[in-house]
């Protein structure tokens, strides 16, 4: 009897383990690593000497090197919102003599951005100012005619009830 428990504890060893076995080998193929790698029961990963990611890695020795901070190296490109883009005509021909604001600078409505110089400004405010002066002359010319018409007034209104009374 003891011969057969002998014999029936490493069979039922051997079996458990085998059983394990497959339980690992189920777990590993869930997790198969892509097109032709083998991954290792110790966790290593092996490569096909023919594969292109093998060129994309190097081994060497371990040592201290700068490395940049806060800068990423991608390709892109850069474009403007058309949501946030207004365009910008002016309402006279001239020349810019000065730029108020910078590329990028947030702007309110009616807000100065550039100075003009042109000669049809310069005749439109040339006009503009003769006529102010001449509204204010008209404004003068009718603060001093106001007193005398007023009492012109009053006195041919009074007149006429003066000669009926007499």
């Amino acid at each position: 009897m003891s011969v057969r428990w002998l014999l029936l504890v490493p069979i039922a060893v051997a079996l458990t383990a085998c059983g394990k076995h497959e339980a690992d080998r189920a777990a590993a193929a869930s997790l198969a690593p892509p097109s032709g790698e083998q991954r290792l029961p110790d966790g290593s990963v092996v490569i096909p000497t023919d594969s292109p990611k093998l060129k994309e890695i190097r081994v060497e020795q371990i040592q201290e090197a700068e490395a940049p901070v806060g800068e990423v190296v991608s390709p892109g490109k850069v474009e403007t919102n058309p949501n946030r883009v207004s365009h910008v005509t002016l309402p006279l021909a001239g020349r810019i003599s000065a730029a108020l604001v910078k590329i990028g600078d947030a702007v309110r409505r009616g807000e100065a951005v550039l100075t003009i110089e042109s000669p049809d400004a310069d005749a439109a405010e040339s006009t503009w100012r003769q006529a102010q002066a001449a509204l204010t002359q008209a404004r003068a010319n009718l603060k001093r005619a106001r007193p005398t018409t007023i009492a012109r007034r009053i006195c041919s209104s009074t007149t006429p009830s003066l000669k009926k009374m007499s």
